[in-house]
């Protein structure tokens, strides 16, 4: 499913587990993870590009919920960068090697990711 179908469930769902992914396994600081910057001025940022290709598109009328999907995403990435950066065993906020991250009772599987406009091979572990 494309992500613009997404139900605020799904969205919230997808990017929750991105960021958790992103913290534990990606190169996140904490001091990029806060209230202001992760939750409103990205989703300033996000709201400001989505109604400048609505517009582009003479789509304004699909503005509004673009906005509050991108509001659910952005209040999932914040509270999934704070629960990866409380769990166990992961250390948080630097990249790890994959060796460190893979152990006997894990699958992993490298995804390319894109944040912005950076791309980043991320390491989401699944359950056996």
């Amino acid at each position: 499913m494309h992500s613009h179908n997404y139900t605020m469930a799904q969205a919230y769902k997808r990017s929750f587990g991105e960021a958790r992914a992103w913290r534990r396994f990606g190169n996140v600081r904490k001091s990029e993870i806060n209230w202001p910057r992760t939750v409103l001025l990205g989703w300033m940022n996000d709201v400001r590009r989505d109604f400048q290709f609505c517009a582009g598109q003479r789509r304004l009328a699909e503005w509004p919920h673009a906005a509050r999907i991108r509001w659910q995403q952005r209040r999932a990435k914040l509270d999934g960068f704070r629960e990866a950066g409380s769990s166990t065993g992961m250390r948080a906020g630097r990249a790890v090697e994959r060796s460190d991250a893979l152990n006997e009772n894990s699958r992993a599987a490298w995804l390319s990711c894109c944040d912005g406009a950076r791309m980043r091979l991320v390491l989401v572990e699944a359950n056996s």
